[in-house]
């Protein structure tokens, strides 16, 4: 009975087709924004924390900033298919994709290597079909594979072969060769769904069980079951068509409809996938029918579909996959829509935008109160005054026309609600509002040129009642005015240009008394202290100086639970110094999100809130820490106006903004303690990605995919190089804050932004190095443990400490060298010295004996000739006969004087002594040549004329040059060579 009427709450909770008052808000992603195509089939999260997406485009990897695409191309490593269905992972962290016309392919993502299988390929492992239904990875780290036509494989991982459960076979029988979904429970039995309602179990021991969903004989349906779930061991059935079914593990019993036949007609929708969140709510995708959302706890029910009024619903009704990531954010793929995300937190913020019906009339709020019945009172931009009851939670607008007593206009920059319950209204252009408690007409109050005592202008901007109940009216170009109660006239204070003591500046922006009963006036031109008893103003202004405000323009003032009073301003926060009379300010580089801050409230824990011109910043003065709020945050948009904020009766925080009102509970935001997954996605060396396995520059840089990798070892020509990372949070991706150092190189931590996730090194030494890099999560705190990465750069050659022992050995050398060398040229020119002295002596000696030589041979010439010449003279005399016997005598004496040559000997001695053996070295070459060859050798290296060398052989000088031929015969020269520059040079 407990079974029965537990099917019957769920039936009735599912068709009743009842809708969530609250839709919630999605995120879209579509191939603009980088995925490949707009059907997602398929959401898986793999362990490093990536988002996987199968579509009719191939894969996308989503790493919370950018789509890496893998799709079918003519390389041999590529994926098997673009039509992709089924994902899961394995033990060892490689990604197992199914086709629906291709079979299966294993993606390795540490080696970026595809590994197909398909049906009745020879030689490897095979499925039976290559139409892919539903991939799973089991307990024990088999993979089952379930296909429409092949019936179900499971690939043992360990022996790496298929087993293929097929119809008909003894072994491994199942009741059909169509698996469209499968599933483990929690005792390791494996589920199968098939066509005809037919439900199949197979136990651990390899036993299957078939159970068919019928009721009183008769199917309780004609559809496919499509996908199945266990939860409290529950299997939870989706189907085609008929909606959503149970099974009772325990019982091995379909949980059955009432007899009412009313339910029979309830249900009828086409349910794609459905996965359970941590509070036992059941997510549930439909074909055509939008989102459910199923408490599995009271069965109660909502539903979510595409409004096309609405940006931030689902993007179609038509939905095929879901997921709920370790960060508990809700992935949906639809059928031609892209990708919905469903952000955890992120309706943490209450938003009334716009609306003809029930909303806003204008989307920009400008001013908030609360009255005593805890009724919330928004003035906008153009459309009116608007109230939202505490008791119905309807809308009651008050809008300028022309009956009497309505609101003057349409523009309502700031609201009061006084010590009378009477509601006051500013407006632009239109003058000062009063409606009176109780009252459904206001009364108007604008400037009167012939009363002086009338308000001064028609732009109200800023209304305050003080502690002794003045009300005072702030004007954008009237200054400011006290009203009178009893006389109901204003006295106005305007700027006066010789009077220091005025106020400063006609546009008054906001008015505040604080603790200390001072009244604080706002201004466009400044800020001031009016005192009451002296009528004066007292002003502060931004002048640059230390302790001054950092801005003219005032958009708050506020006094906080320690009573320390703070400025918000164009150029930042300030905290006033009741002592110095100086102001303390906090900026943009203090860790503000925007130096432009419009209103300011303070939480129960002493955190100020505030809103800001690019969204709301949590900031704890006692801290200093700064935490920030934008769209990605739930926010309905980034702009806030100026003091346009309200802390109400229950703890809730108004601010309004350009796009809506925005209210949260400061006490039920949770923060994240954890941390998001940091990464490495690319690496990259003269800006080019380096693909793990592939060869750059002759070498492979990355034998694995930089995600998967702790070390990398590049040459000297590589150390430009780019590494580029990012925190797999996707919540608030662009919230995320990184650090990077690079231990060797950098001194301190390098911070940056989501929008700047890479850190790129140039011109790197050779070493040792530590890559460093961490995150802050969603809360803004640093994860203490960074991830690492080793990078080995080798110097070049010239700068190993091998090179440099060699290079200094060689200079050793050298210089070993240049010493010895320098030794030895000492040595050389202490020889050199002592033999040039030797040879100059010798070369003196020699002269002399040249000269001696020549001075000898021609003396001897000479006295060869004179005797000749007496010869001569004598043989004349001969013919007288009176003397020729003495005279024969004579000639005889002086013909053996001219013959003897006994001199030659001497001669020949000290001409080879001076010659370097001239004649001995010709005589030993040439042995025959004669004394008298020999004679003129000597003569003609003395280089004598050829009357000279007659006179000294004793021959004419024909004889001479006939003397000459012989000897030119004798040593072998030929015509054209000169016999004086052969023995000159012999």
């Amino acid at each position: 009975m407990r079974v029965f009427s537990f099917f019957i709450l769920l039936s009735i909770t599912l068709i009743s087709g009842a809708s969530d008052e609250k839709q919630i808000r999605f995120l879209h992603f579509i191939t603009e924004d980088g995925l490949s195509n707009n059907t997602v089939n398929c959401i898986f999260q793999d362990s490093k924390g990536f988002i996987w997406f199968g579509t009719y485009g191939g894969i996308n990897r989503y790493d919370g900033y950018q789509f890496k695409t893998f799709s079918l191309s003519k390389d041999s490593n590529s994926i098997c298919s673009n039509k992709i269905v089924s994902l899961c992972e394995d033990r060892d962290g490689n990604l197992w994709i199914g086709s629906n016309d291709n079979g299966v392919s294993v993606y390795n993502p540490a080696r970026g290597t595809f590994t197909n299988y398909s049906a009745n390929i020879k030689g490897q492992p095979s499925l039976k079909h290559n139409t892919v239904t539903k991939i799973i990875c089991d307990t024990k780290g088999n993979i089952w594979i379930a296909t429409a036509g092949g019936g179900v494989s499971k690939y043992q991982n360990e022996t790496k072969d298929y087993i293929t459960y097929f119809p008909n076979d003894n072994n491994y029988s199942v009741p059909s060769r169509h698996v469209s979904g499968i599933t483990e429970d929690n005792f390791g039995n494996i589920w199968l769904t098939h066509e005809r309602n037919m439900l199949s179990k197979l136990d651990t021991t390899g036993k299957v069980t078939l159970f068919k969903a019928e009721y009183k004989g008769e199917p309780m349906f004609t559809s496919y079951f499509k996908e199945l779930i266990v939860f409290n061991n529950i299997l939870w059935i989706g189907t085609e068509d008929n909606g959503l079914f149970a099974f009772d593990i325990l019982s091995e019993k379909f949980i059955l409809p009432s007899d009412n036949p009313k339910l029979w007609s309830f249900g009828k929708s086409t349910v794609k996938q459905m996965q359970i969140d941590e509070n036992n709510k059941m997510w549930i995708v439909n074909d055509g029918q939008g989102l459910s959302i199923l408490d599995l706890d009271d069965y109660s029910y909502r539903k979510h579909l595409f409004d096309f009024c609405i940006e931030e619903s689902l993007s179609t009704n038509a939905l095929l996959s879901l997921l709920i990531d370790k960060n508990r954010n809700i992935w949906i793929g639809t059928n031609q829509g892209g990708i919905n995300l469903y952000r955890h937190n992120s309706e943490r913020f209450s938003i009334i935008k716009q609306n003809v019906n029930q909303g806003l009339k204008h989307p920009s709020v400008l001013c908030i109160v609360e009255d005593p019945d805890n009724n919330i009172w928004m003035g906008t931009d153009g459309g009116g005054l608007c109230k939202l009851s505490s008791e119905t939670g309807e809308f009651i607008y008050y809008l300028h026309s022309d009956t009497p007593g309505s609101i003057s206009g349409n523009n309502v920059i700031d609201l009061l609600i006084d010590s009378k319950n009477d509601l006051w209204a500013g407006t632009f252009g239109k003058g000062l509002n009063l409606l009176k408690n109780n009252s459904k007409s206001f009364k108007v109050y604008t400037p009167d040129e012939n009363n002086p005592k009338s308000i001064s202008h028609n732009n109200v901007w800023a209304i305050f009642e003080d502690s002794q109940y003045n009300i005072w009216v702030g004007t954008l170009g009237g200054g400011l005015n006290l009203f009178d109660r009893n006389s109901e006239t204003f006295i106005n204070y305007y700027p006066e240009q010789n009077d220091p003591a005025a106020i400063i500046h006609e546009q008054v922006s906001v008015i505040f008394e604080d603790s200390r009963k001072n009244l604080w006036i706002g201004t466009y031109g400044g800020l001031e202290i009016f005192h009451r008893d002296t009528k004066t103003f007292e002003h502060f202004l931004a002048d640059n100086r230390t302790g001054s405000i950092p801005d003219n323009i005032i958009n708050c003032i506020f006094e906080d639970s320690k009573n320390r009073l703070w400025i918000c301003t164009d150029g930042g926060l300030s905290q006033f110094n009741y002592d110095s009379r100086k102001f303390k300010t906090v900026v943009f580089e203090n860790g503000l999100i925007n130096n432009s801050l419009q209103s300011v409230e303070e939480d129960s824990a002493g955190n100020l809130w505030i809103s800001t011109r690019r969204g709301i910043m949590r900031y704890s003065p006692g801290k200093e820490k700064v935490l920030a709020f934008d769209q990605i945050s739930g926010l309905p948009g980034s702009e806030f106006n100026g003091n346009s904020s309200l802390k109400g009766s229950d703890g809730r925080i108004f601010f309004g903004s350009t796009q809506g009102l925005c209210s949260f509970h400061p006490e039920e935001f949770t923060f994240d303690t954890s941390f998001p997954s940091v990464t490495l996605t690319t690496f990259k060396i003269h800006n080019q990605e380096i693909i793990p396995g592939a060869k750059y520059n002759n070498q492979i840089i990355l034998p694995s995919s930089i995600t998967y990798s702790e070390s990398v070892e590049l040459s000297y020509k590589d150390n430009v190089f780019t590494i580029e990372f990012s925190a797999l949070e996707f919540s608030a991706p662009s919230k995320i804050l990184y650090r990077y150092r690079l231990e060797g190189f950098d001194e301190k931590w390098i911070v940056t932004d989501a929008s700047h996730r890479s850190a790129t090194y140039t011109n790197l030494p050779g070493g040792d190095y530590t890559f460093l890099l961490s995150s802050t999560n969603s809360s803004g705190n640093w994860n203490p443990k960074p991830v690492t990465l080793s990078i080995l750069i080798d110097p070049p050659f010239w700068k190993t400490l091998w090179f440099r022992i060699l290079i200094t050995l060689i200079i050793l050398l050298i210089i070993y060298v240049i010493y010895r060398t320098e030794r030895e040229q000492y040595r050389h020119k202490i020889k050199e010295r002592a033999l040039s002295n030797e040879k100059e002596m010798v070369r003196q000696r020699n002269e002399e004996l040249r000269s001696e030589i020549a001075s000898s041979t021609m003396l001897l010439a000479q006295k060869n000739e004179m005797l000749q010449k007496v010869v001569q003279n004598v043989e004349e005399l001969r013919a007288s006969e009176q003397y020729s016997s003495k005279l024969d005598e004579t000639l005889k004496l002086l013909t053996g004087e001219i013959d003897r040559d006994n001199y030659w000997e001497q001669f020949q001695f000290n001409f080879d002594r001076v010659y370097m053996n001239l004649l001995g070295r010709l005589k030993e070459t040439y042995p025959e040549l004669t004394r008298s060859n020999l004679k003129l050798c000597a003569y003609l290296r003395l280089n004598l004329s050829s009357k000279e060398i007659a006179s000294l052989l004793n021959i004419t000088l024909s004889g001479v040059d006939k003397a000459r031929n012989r000897l030119r015969k004798r040593i072998g020269l030929e015509p054209h060579e000169d016999l004086y520059d052969f023995l000159l040079n012999f």
